[in-house]
């Protein structure tokens, strides 16, 4: 009687664009779910749990490449986000890239993000990535949070923030 062999779950890969990180940085995860079976992996949602010391960079969250807000679910903390992958053909490849800010009170320590990916069948894959978290010596004595922005310092005209800019005194 042939019976049939037990199915895979999928392969589930993350990383962290760079090692490490201070306050107020911001850091690149890619997640990649990769279908080794012969048979398709049906209805793959994937949960992710950053560390208590990131936040979630809204409208950040790509799958394939693409922005695919009806898929992705973000806790309302920005810890955390849950995506529906859907079906997995065999051999193919989804991948998933989202950016984090590092708190402004972050400890120095290690931050762990964890993904797990589950099929309809219960299969399970988890995956971590780390980010080494650094304090300045200036940012261990004082912290100076806000936005700068372009025009008049009015809180009643609408203001358009400045990209990457970090200011230290």
């Amino acid at each position: 009687i042939p019976l049939a062999r037990p199915s895979l779950a999928v392969s589930l890969s993350k990383s962290v664009s760079r090692l490490n990180a201070t306050p107020g940085d911001v850091v690149f995860y890619t997640i990649t779910a990769r279908n080794q079976d012969d048979r398709a992996r049906r209805q793959v949602t994937l949960v992710d749990t950053a560390s208590q010391w990131l936040r979630l960079r809204a409208g950040s969250v790509r799958v394939d490449g693409l922005a695919a807000p009806e898929a992705v679910t973000a806790s309302p903390s920005g810890r955390g986000l849950t995506i529906a992958l859907g079906d997995i053909a065999p051999g193919a490849t989804r991948t998933v890239t989202y950016a984090m800010t590092v708190r402004a009170d972050a400890p120095a320590g290690q931050a762990v993000n964890r993904a797990e990916a589950t099929d309809s069948r219960g299969n399970r894959a988890v995956a971590s990535a780390t980010l080494r978290i650094e304090r300045e010596t200036i940012a261990g004595r004082m912290t100076l949070i806000g936005r700068v922005t372009r025009g008049d310092c009015t809180v009643m005209d609408p203001r358009e923030g400045i990209a990457g800019v970090r200011v230290m005194l």
